[in-house]
């Protein structure tokens, strides 16, 4: 059908900083592989550990019926200075 639209992944996330070093995030995220039924609730925290360097913790709950039930993730950011 030509008249679908294939969107690919897409989220929308808020993000607010609590100090210097400490932020937390909140996002509804889906569509990877297409399918309007695998959507998540994502929470979680980051940790500015340096000026360049941020620990990110994240806890992903399906909110949808072919979504993963609960996926914790753990993650580092990088900034590389320009």
């Amino acid at each position: 059908d030509d008249a679908a639209w294939a969107l690919g992944e897409f989220s929308v996330e808020y993000l607010k900083r609590l100090s210097p070093h400490w932020r937390v995030n909140l996002a509804i995220e889906g569509g990877e592989t297409g399918a309007p039924d695998e959507w998540d609730l994502v929470s979680g925290v980051q940790w500015r550990v340096s000026e360049h360097v941020d620990l990110r913790f994240d806890n992903a709950i399906g909110i949808m019926p072919k979504a993963t039930d609960w996926a914790p993730q753990i993650g580092v950011l990088v900034r590389i200075p320009h």
